[in-house]
């Protein structure tokens, strides 16, 4: 927990970080070791966001949020987004899908992901674990991030896991609550993809223009989170 904290500490300061997201917070315990000007812990477990409420009641900068993957609207919310060891409890390949998705979304600037990068099976009697190459998949569904460092485990022999940070494409550079980046499948139609910021007056039918298109091709959820599409958002479709 230490090492884990002292990393993300000077990447932060370094950096020049204001907003922190941790994208599966738990118990809260690693999050009293950080350093965070402003951080938002989002989980699965509705019990864990309260108990990290509760503990944290008394500190206006940090906040919880249950996170519900189905509802979550794909905008940033946070320069950085944080992955600590979670990536091996997603044993199902769709719930490993959808959280990446949904990490890489979360951030504006920075990624960091603290875990193993291999399919090596657990140790005998560890169940519900699956170690994945996510390093791999980051770079066959993820677009306009890079890969731009990976800092080695000081303690190798109680964690076979490392820290791998992210940093957005120049070309990609969104902020906080500028929309989310939405995958869209390779349809036969005609896509007109506008690249200047869509203005508040037009964003409403921007998103209705999306909208419509799902609805045209029957699928209303889970279209994001399919593997092998293309990426964008703020943008005007027309077919």
């Amino acid at each position: 927990a230490d090492f884990k904290a002292e990393i993300i500490n000077i990447f932060v300061e370094e950096n020049g970080i204001d907003t922190v997201v941790e994208l599966g917070c738990g118990d809260g315990n690693q999050l009293g070791l950080m350093d965070v000007p402003q951080y938002t812990g989002y989980d699965i477990s509705k019990k864990a966001v309260e108990m990290c409420a509760k503990k944290y009641s008394a500190d206006t900068s940090k906040k919880f949020i249950h996170y519900l993957p189905n509802q979550y609207d794909g905008e940033a919310k946070a320069q950085l987004s944080l992955s600590l060891d979670i990536i091996y409890h997603l044993v199902e390949d769709v719930v490993f899908e959808t959280y990446m998705h949904h990490l890489f979304q979360l951030a504006s600037d920075w990624v960091i992901v603290y875990s193993s990068n291999s399919e090596d099976p657990e140790s005998k009697g560890i169940e519900h674990c699956r170690n994945r190459k996510f390093v791999d998949w980051v770079g066959a569904n993820i677009s306009g991030w890079e890969l731009v460092n990976k800092i080695k485990n000081r303690y190798p022999e109680r964690s076979r896991s490392d820290f791998y940070i992210y940093k957005k494409s120049a070309s990609f550079n969104r902020h906080p609550g500028e929309g989310p980046t939405y995958r869209l499948p390779l349809l036969k139609k005609t896509f007109l993809f506008c690249e200047q910021s869509i203005g508040a007056g037009k964003e409403g039918l921007a998103k209705l223009h999306i909208v419509l298109l799902f609805r045209n091709i029957g699928c209303m959820q889970g279209l994001f989170l399919a593997p092998g599409y293309i990426v964008k958002f703020n943008a005007f479709l027309c077919y």
